[in-house]
């Protein structure tokens, strides 16, 4: 047996990725050890107080810390599926298909050129969407379908036109998306929007979790909102 102290996180992240082979360790919690993900922790914490949420890049890392409410901090899962719903269009991935999501790392979602601003965008969505079931601005009867609600969210406050993940012009995209966040009416009004179009794609039909993990039923809203439909016959 080998015990090594140290206080030099980039020591300790050498030391985790050196023996991966004798743990079972994700490749999104070898990537929560990089710079990125640094980045991004920092970059979450660094909004005022009513906008700031707290990345959690290792498991309980925020336990010991007063004054931080459980509600703000935004787990590595969480993130994840937000994002991947959000600025990757597969809400239905997020539910119940999250293994696929975790071989995307590193290329597709926590990719080192992308900009942070659409990762904090997701999670303040997450968060904001959570607020609302728990106080009622949101039926829960719509929860199977909260990642198809954050998807059509994106549509409805920022457009159908999204600039590349790498590029400038996503800053001023996402802080439009900030502003109706933000705004507790303006938030609640593009929600409900997004459960018309949910509404409407469920022609009648009981919206269950079966229903949102499919792509069909994704697919179905964004018709609805208007937007071009990939077809895959092989997709889930």
């Amino acid at each position: 047996m080998k015990i090594v102290a140290t206080q030099d996180d980039d020591v300790v992240n050498s030391i985790v990725t050196a023996t991966n082979r004798q743990t079972q360790v994700t490749n999104e919690d070898l990537f929560a050890l990089g710079a990125f993900s640094k980045k991004l922790e920092s970059f979450l914490a660094s909004y005022s107080d009513v906008e700031k949420l707290y990345y959690e890049r290792r498991s309980k890392q925020y336990n010991a810390v007063s004054g931080i409410k459980k509600v703000r901090i935004i787990t590595k899962s969480q993130q994840i599926r937000s994002f991947a719903a959000m600025f990757l269009d597969e809400p239905h991935r997020a539910i119940s298909y999250y293994g696929d999501l975790q071989t995307q790392v590193g290329e597709r979602i926590f990719n080192p050129a992308h900009k942070l601003e659409p990762y904090y965008v997701a999670a303040y969505a997450h968060f904001k969407l959570e607020f609302l079931f728990r106080n009622g601005g949101i039926p829960v009867q719509y929860k199977p379908a909260r990642y198809q609600l954050l998807m059509a969210l994106r549509y409805i406050a920022g457009g159908l036109e999204m600039p590349s993940l790498n590029a400038n012009k996503m800053e001023g995209y996402c802080a439009g998306i900030c502003s109706v966040l933000w705004d507790n009416g303006r938030a609640v009004a593009a929600f409900e929007a997004g459960i018309d179009a949910v509404n409407r794609s469920l022609e009648g039909a009981k919206l269950t979790l079966d229903v949102a993990k499919t792509r069909v039923f994704t697919d179905s809203i964004k018709s609805t909102l208007g937007l071009p439909i990939r077809r895959d016959p092989t997709a889930s």
